[in-house]
């Protein structure tokens, strides 16, 4: 009973390229999701204002309690700087792919002009392009699409780093809008 095992091929390849690319797609899915849901609470949050009324209030004469005023100075601080950290992370999620990618080939010296990549075929054109791909023996299609699912793994990784990243940011913001709309109610 010999039993065979199945070589990598191909059909391999192109269904990890597949699979991670859903990942990618995954990832930027939920960075929308994410910027959707930030800019609902600034909505329901722009009342702020008020509370920047407050604050001046309390530090240009009246009836100025520091502890309040600082309390509602550092909220607001972080306030704007987690806000500012979830938008770069979720921005940075959904940055364009080519730049992530060209990057990591010159990096890892690997073929930026693989005829697989949309970069590179762009610059080609189409005779040129038919030309390559019609002439291209099986295992160098194989070393590109493994070079390509390497690339892509990058890609993803970079990805999804930034959107944990921002996920913390966006639960710290999501506290403090709830917070700040809090102290408006009690300080009505």
């Amino acid at each position: 009973m010999g039993s065979s095992v199945k070589k990598y091929g191909k059909a391999d390849a192109e269904r990890l390229i597949n699979e991670i690319n859903s990942w990618i797609i995954s990832c930027d899915n939920k960075a929308a999701i994410l910027l959707a849901f930030m800019g609902v609470f600034i909505g329901v949050s722009s009342n702020i204002y008020k509370i920047l009324r407050i604050i001046s209030d309390m530090l240009w004469g009246k009836e100025v309690k520091l502890i309040q005023s600082i309390i509602l100075c550092i909220l607001m601080g972080l306030y704007f700087f987690s806000m500012i950290l979830s938008f770069g992370g979720l921005l940075n999620v959904l940055y364009a792919r080519s730049s992530i990618m060209i990057k990591y080939k010159k990096k890892e010296k690997l073929n930026l002009e693989s005829p697989l990549y949309y970069g590179a075929i762009a610059k080609m054109g189409r005779a040129k392009f038919v030309n390559i791909v019609n002439n291209m023996e099986e295992d160098k299609l194989l070393e590109e699409l493994n070079e390509q699912c390497l690339v892509l793994s990058q890609i993803a990784i970079k990805k999804y780093n930034s959107l944990n990243f921002s996920v913390c940011f966006v639960g710290i913001f999501s506290f403090l809008s709830v917070v700040m709309l809090s102290i408006l109610n009690f300080l009505k």
